[in-house]
């Protein structure tokens, strides 16, 4: 069986395949970019609020810290603001 194509209808079909896998290359390429983009745009949004979990973190160690101590002077040595405040002077 012998296929019968000739040379001008044969590079029309792939001149027109080209065209069409050269328009989608740009599509995917364009879609990459964008997906690009975005993630970028959401891993620098995940970096600000990392640090801002950081740096609550880290607040909030500060006041339990301070509570704690506060709390180990008042009960356990015993130790209370003074009612008069007294001053010394120099």
């Amino acid at each position: 069986m012998k296929i019968n194509i000739n040379k001008a209808r044969f590079n029309i079909i792939l001149g027109v395949a080209v065209i069409t896998l050269s328009l989608l290359t740009i599509s995917w390429q364009h879609q990459n970019y964008r997906l690009y983009k975005e993630s970028k745009k959401l891993e620098k949004i995940n970096h600000q609020l990392l640090a801002m979990h950081k740096q609550l973190l880290a607040e909030q160690s500060q006041a339990l810290s301070g509570a704690e101590i506060k709390e180990k002077a008042l009960k356990v040595l015993k130790m209370h603001p003074p009612k008069k405040p007294r001053e010394l002077l120099l």
